[in-house]
């Protein structure tokens, strides 16, 4: 129960679920005309706000540019490479075979790692989605994909029982603990890497940074269309809201130490 709820809880704190709650307020109040019309203005506001590319390429780097992206020859040699699961689409149909959703990068990512030696174990992690067709899990979806791009699977190590990021720490750094592993490179989203990276220092990994599947464009620059709504540029807000409420949540929950959260911020 406390799981669906963390995931249930937050829609209505997200730009769109946060919207259409204040248009029932509003149908609510109706009788009060103008408290009614001053709620549906503010609603219009926020949400044209959030839609802004503008907007969402500003809060997308405040979350992006903590971990700059680096070239794979110059990342260190560690004893595994984490991939965090959250960027497939698995079958049944139409699909085949799993295919990359929004994060898929992060699949292809630890594949380039291993490819280069920089560490000779992958570990893939993420248990069954609940609203998931596939009778796979993340984990095993990752793992069809690094072996279709040349990883040998005797080199991947599936983590299927998380079903967030802090269980995803929890159980890696247990699996790292009993295979004698110490060092980790931490593959995931460069929007979500200040709370993942800080989740698994908390449990204990000595993880390295390895972002990718960054969203923003920060070289972007001011114009008309930036200013204009998108659809794209609301999701992308909604992703770093996402982002700071779990930040807020783990940190309520301990799941993130003080010490963890500023080596994070100081990792690069």
């Amino acid at each position: 129960m406390g799981f669906f709820l963390s995931k249930l809880v937050p829609t209505f704190v997200y730009p769109l679920g946060a919207a259409l709650v204040l248009v029932l307020v509003a149908i609510l109040v109706s009788r009060r005309r103008a408290l009614s019309v001053a709620i549906l203005l503010l609603v219009v506001a926020a949400l044209w706000g959030a839609s802004m590319p503008l907007t969402a390429q500003r809060l997308m780097a405040t979350l992006e540019t903590r971990f700059p992206p680096e070239p794979v020859a110059e990342a260190a040699t560690a004893d595994a490479i984490i991939v965090l699961g959250g960027g497939l689409d698995a079958p049944p149909g139409p699909r085949l075979r799993p295919e990359l959703g929004g994060s898929g990068d992060r699949a292809l990512h630890a594949a380039r790692l291993y490819r280069a030696d920089k560490a000779p174990l992958v570990i893939a992690t993420g248990g069954m989605r609940p609203s998931a067709a596939s009778e796979l899990t993340e984990a095993e979806l990752i793992a069809r994909l690094l072996v279709e791009w040349g990883v040998p699977r005797q080199a991947i190590v599936l983590e299927t029982g998380s079903r967030n990021t802090h269980e995803n720490a929890q159980r890696t750094a247990r699996l790292m603990s009993e295979r004698g592993l110490q060092t980790a490179h931490l593959v995931t989203s460069a929007r979500h890497m200040p709370r993942a990276l800080a989740v698994f220092r908390s449990a204990g990994v000595q993880a390295l940074p390895a972002p990718t599947d960054y969203a923003g464009n920060q070289a972007e620059p001011v114009a008309l269309l930036t200013v204009l709504p998108s659809a794209a540029a609301l999701a992308q807000t909604t992703l770093v809201v996402k982002e700071y409420i779990g930040t807020a949540y783990y940190r309520w929950r301990g799941w993130i130490d003080s010490g963890a959260a500023g080596e994070a911020l100081a990792a690069r």
